[in-house]
């Protein structure tokens, strides 16, 4: 039933004569199509908003002013929690193993879709690590010097 409510709204909505309607409202309705709301990372679209609200001619120019100070706020702190955790996977040694996959950004950025609040910083650090070191694990058929190099790394 919820499909062919999705299929339904879905062709009616890509049909839609959009001379007459607001340009930002067929903007978010075009985007929802795409991916749908409750699907998004809550902060990974945050300036796709942003500058879709800039755009509105009723706009509050205090409120947009604080939407970019904010997201330029929680992203210096993000870029820090990334620093401090790409310190932590050069210390490890795990760089050395040449057949693991390197997506550590990859890590931080799964982390910063579950957490992504500023006082939730070392949340997102310790679940980086985790889905790191998962993906070490994951990847290992190594010898014996490798699967050696790889327990000294996790014991420190």
């Amino acid at each position: 039933m919820m499909q062919e409510a999705w299929e339904f709204n879905s062709k009616h909505l890509k049909d839609l004569d959009d001379k007459d309607v607001d340009q930002n409202l067929v903007a978010l309705v075009e985007n929802a199509l795409e991916l749908p709301f409750h699907w998004w990372a809550p902060r990974f679209e945050t300036t796709w908003f942003i500058d879709l609200y800039e755009r509105k001619e009723d706009k509050n120019h205090l409120l947009l002013e604080l939407a970019k100070v904010d997201f330029n706020i929680l992203q210096g702190i993000q870029q820090e929690d990334l620093n401090d955790t790409l310190r932590w996977w050069e210390n490890t040694g795990l760089r050395e193993l040449t057949f693991v996959r390197d997506s550590f950004i990859a890590s931080y950025l799964w982390a910063l879709g579950i957490s992504f609040q500023p006082q939730y910083s070392y949340c997102r650090k310790v679940i980086t690590k985790a889905i790191a070191l998962i993906i070490v694990i994951d990847d290992i058929y190594g010898t014996l010097p490798e699967l050696e190099l790889l327990t000294d790394a996790i014991t420190r």
